[in-house]
């Protein structure tokens, strides 16, 4: 089995370098998220000639009204990666100021990409659902992915009328609603990811390698054995990117067994 981490923020770690190994010997697609034009500088180089582990360029909604400079520095990086994230809007702020500077990031961010044509973008909406889908829309030209989705049943159908899809962390699956969101998630717009490490399980930030851990968790409320959900979310990995091979070349041992 082969397992997707679409969403984690690989520079926030105190030793990245040992996560991306890990990632890479377990044969797990990684998507290494950055908060800021800065991160994703500083991680590109490392992630470089990387066969599973590749950066995305981001500018965390939350980061947005006090570091909004670093929009033209974004824009000048958008070509480097096919990958952006994270980006979006955070509604937590009760600031109208505040959220109305994100929607302007956003927005230039979402131009740009429209304009690129063929990037993938992990989307974050906390309280903010209705205005992140009505705002990247229904004729987006890439691929959206909607991480961490908590939005209302309503906005959920909406987005995947849309073509969305979802990025599902073990965090979700906390609540009973978080339970139901995802249970009504079609499992063909299923992704899996840890947003290690500002996700922890058993005290410990979840990194890459524990994605089995989470397509074990999601195989039990979705009544999929682990080879079966595994399977799903890799060919919707392969849906998403539509470049990756169907069957990564066999190499080596992945977490002490053979890979098979």
């Amino acid at each position: 089995m082969w397992f997707v981490d679409m969403h984690c923020h690989i520079d926030a770690y105190d030793d990245p370098v040992s996560v991306v190994a890990e990632a890479e010997a377990n044969l797990v697609h990684t998507v290494g998220v950055t908060n800021l034009p800065s991160g994703f500088e500083r991680m590109e180089p490392l992630l470089h000639g990387r066969e599973y582990v590749c950066p995305a360029l981001g500018l965390h909604p939350q980061h947005a009204f006090r570091q909004h400079f670093e929009l033209k520095r974004m824009l000048s990086l958008l070509d480097r990666t096919r990958y952006i994230g994270e980006i979006g809007l955070d509604y937590s702020t009760p600031s109208s100021t505040d959220r109305q500077v994100q929607r302007h990031i956003f927005g230039r961010i979402l131009e740009h990409c429209q304009s690129a044509g063929n990037k993938i973008l992990s989307v974050h909406s906390r309280r903010s659902a209705a205005d992140v889908i009505s705002a990247i829309g229904g004729e987006y030209p890439g691929k959206v992915i909607l991480h961490w989705f908590a939005g209302s049943r309503k906005e959920l159908e909406r987005a995947v009328s849309y073509g969305y899809y979802f990025s599902v962390n073990p965090a979700m699956a906390r609540t009973d609603r978080g339970i139901s969101l995802i249970r009504a998630i079609p499992r063909e717009r299923l992704l899996t990811e840890t947003d290690g490490p500002y996700v922890n399980v058993n005290r410990k930030p979840v990194r890459p390698r524990d994605a089995h851990n989470t397509v074990l968790l999601l195989g039990g409320l979705l009544n999929l054995d682990v080879a079966e959900l595994a399977g799903v979310v890799y060919q919707n990995f392969r849906q998403l990117h539509g470049d990756i091979p169907q069957k990564p070349e066999l190499r080596g041992q992945t977490n002490g067994q053979e890979a098979r």
